[in-house]
């Protein structure tokens, strides 16, 4: 940046001296032609002067000659002598004012003594003493002035000769003056216009060397040398562009290095960037000279493989690179490595834009995230319809949160024993205004997964809570009801503040509320679950694992936990009596509630004959459609009342 200032600041200056140098030089010049022309024209003058007083001077010597010899009787030759002397005169003072030289001076005194001469003789012949005329005339004395008259004249004319030739001589001398100033000049500016132009082809040179680096800065990597995403989006444009004239497909292979973050944390970000730097030479090695390898930035390649006949070329391409990236390297004595995930798409073949090639390699990319570490995956239109249907789904599922189109259903817990009500299960439904009634196992695996099952917990539990209170303003009692938890909601942090404070907003007595919670969502918690249950429970709530049994849990691990119910999983009730190893499975379950005095329930209950089983393996109580479906509110209202009339409403459970 200070050179291209300099070199800028070197030609603007050569430029301005070239112009005042043209000036100065302009001006020399026009000062010598007006010094030239004014000397010419004073030789001239002075010549001129000089003629007439020649001129003059013969015509006076005539006009005395003339009327000392005829007498002038008529004067005319004396009127002619004094005007021709008035001439004379005036010759002789312009060439006086204009000249400083001896010669005008000495012939202004002769011509002075001459025409006093003359007077005398014009007096002489205007007294008729034309004798005395001649002889004055002819004496030696005016002989002799006519004589140093005509010397004098003679060294004026040598005089103007000097002068002129002075002039030339000044002339010429001016002219060298000029010529050499001039030489001079155009010596300088071709010196200094040389040095701009060295300075300026540096310049050029330098700009060039920038442009190189700045082309090098703005399209490849600077740790790997790979392309960067600028050359890479270039290049993906002109390979799609190749491969619709050629009728070939092309391949962008998405590379993302797995768990490269444990790496920088582990060894330090210097043995990253040598990780990096390796499978980049990797990736340069394993490619064709007509393909690009880029780094798209972190732990992200991509390769633009073209005229990829068939997908089976594609794949052979990422085995490859998936068996060369398992290899380990040393970095300051520590020897490490790691797998890459891999993403194919195909063009045209997947995709019709470059914008659309690069989604679905992305989209292929994640899922061999999602399915391990060191797999590849080729893009896939059917999963990627399924996952668009569950975005859908979730987008749906938003909407109907706000509005309202999601409902709770209760499903009575008896006492199998005296047939009382315990309380009552809380379950989710959603009625959407198109796809109709969407069954749990649809929507809650899409709202666990996408995060939206948060909201809706909280917005389930808020409800079950105001309804308790509305059942129990109406004189149903109190009932208890039980919420579902998913493992999903113990990753928010204000958890337990959230059901402290509908629970306090909603007027519900915590004794009323019971959560549950899925075995396998709570057994790879940690202390941090045992913690906020514990919290929980002291606050007054009651604790349930729900579908207990699928989750293979450690009896040594369960007795941590403050819970007050196990609940058998419906699978392992469907085919009761009669399937052994389920029969043997609730027996167990049962028999380890007891010995944890811990209540058990069992869901799914169909059949008389699966409550006679439980009943006599002293299981606590059941639920299932043997006892009631699933309710609205109203309807559970109304089944409550029918199946305990008002004077039996005390023996609910409490």
């Amino acid at each position: 940046m200070e050179s291209t200032r300099k070199s800028e600041l070197l030609i603007v200056a050569a430029v301005l001296l070239t112009a005042v140098a043209t000036v100065f030089s302009q001006i020399k010049l026009d000062n010598l032609q007006d010094r030239i022309q004014e000397s010419v024209q004073r030789g001239l003058m002075l010549a001129e002067l000089a003629g007439e007083i020649r001129y003059y001077d013969e015509v006076l010597s005539m006009s005395a000659q003339v009327a000392a010899h005829s007498g002038d009787p008529m004067g005319i030759w004396q009127q002619r002598h004094a005007l021709t002397s008035s001439m004379l005169q005036a010759s002789i003072h312009k060439a006086t004012m204009r000249s400083t030289t001896q010669s005008i001076r000495k012939i202004d005194e002769l011509n002075q003594r001459l025409l006093a001469v003359e007077a005398l003789a014009f007096s002489a012949i205007a007294s008729s003493r034309k004798e005395r005329a001649l002889q004055l005339l002819q004496d030696d004395y005016y002989s002799d002035l006519k004589a140093k008259y005509n010397e004098a004249q003679f060294e004026l004319q040598n005089a103007l000769s000097a002068t002129a030739m002075s002039n030339r001589a000044a002339l010429r001398t001016s002219q060298n003056q000029v010529r050499q100033f001039n030489y001079v000049v155009s010596a300088l500016l071709a010196l200094m216009w040389a040095l701009v132009l060295t300075r300026a082809a540096n310049w050029r040179r330098q700009i060039i060397s920038n442009t190189s680096e700045l082309t090098e800065l703005a399209h490849y990597d600077s740790l790997t040398g790979l392309a960067n995403r600028t050359l890479f989006n270039m290049k993906l444009k002109e390979a799609s562009e190749q491969a619709e004239r050629s009728g070939l497909s092309l391949a962008l292979i998405l590379v993302d290095v797995d768990k490269f973050k444990e790496i920088n944390d582990a060894y330090g970000h210097m043995a990253g960037d040598e990780l990096l730097k390796s499978i980049a030479r990797k990736l340069k090695a394993r490619s064709r000279t007509t393909d690009t390898v880029a780094r798209l930035g972190g732990d992200e390649f991509a390769i633009i493989a073209t005229n990829i006949r068939q997908s089976d070329t594609s794949q052979a391409y990422a085995e490859d690179i998936l068996r060369e990236g398992r290899q380990s390297i040393v970095f300051d004595n520590n020897k490490f490595g790691t797998t890459q995930s891999i993403g194919i798409a195909l063009y045209p073949d997947d995709a019709d834009s470059v914008s659309a090639l690069m989604k679905k390699a992305d989209f292929a990319l994640y899922q061999s995230k999602q399915a391990g570490c060191g797999e590849y995956r080729l893009f896939d239109h059917k999963l990627e319809q399924k996952v668009q249907a569950r975005k859908r789904m979730q987008e749906d599922m938003q909407e109907s949160l706000e509005q309202n189109h999601f409902s709770l259903h209760y499903q009575p817990v008896i006492d199998i024993n005296s047939n009382c009500l315990k309380g009552v299960e809380a379950l989710l439904r959603w009625t959407h205004p198109e796809r109709g009634v969407v069954s749990p196992g649809e929507f809650v695996p899409v709202a666990e997964e996408s995060g939206l099952i948060i909201e809706l917990g909280d917005w389930v539990l808020k409800q079950a809570c105001r309804q308790q209170v509305i059942w129990r303003e109406s004189g149903m009692g109190d009932i208890v009801v039980a919420v579902n938890l998913s493992s999903i909601q113990f990753q928010n942090p204000d958890l337990v503040a959230t059901i402290k404070q509908t629970v306090l907003d909603t007027g519900l007595s915590p004794g009323m509320l019971e959560l549950e919670i899925t075995e396998s969502g709570i057994m790879d918690k940690g202390s941090t679950v045992v913690e906020l249950l514990t919290e929980l429970n002291e606050f007054g709530l009651k604790l349930a694992i729900d579908d207990f049994g699928t989750g293979y849990s450690s009896l040594a691990y369960l007795k941590h936990f403050p819970v007050h119910h196990l609940k058998i999983d419906r699978d392992f009730v469907t085919d009761l009596p009669h399937n052994k190893d389920d029969a043997a499975i609730a027996k167990t379950i049962i028999s380890m509630g007891q010995t944890m005095k811990m209540k058990v329930v069992a869901e799914g209950v169909e059949t008389e004959e699966q409550l006679e089983f439980l009943r006599a393996e002293n299981c606590d109580f059941v639920q299932g459609y043997y006892i009631s479906r699933p309710l609205p509110a109203a309807e559970f209202a109304e089944w409550f009342r029918l199946a305990y009339p008002k004077h039996q409403r005390l023996s609910v459970v409490r």
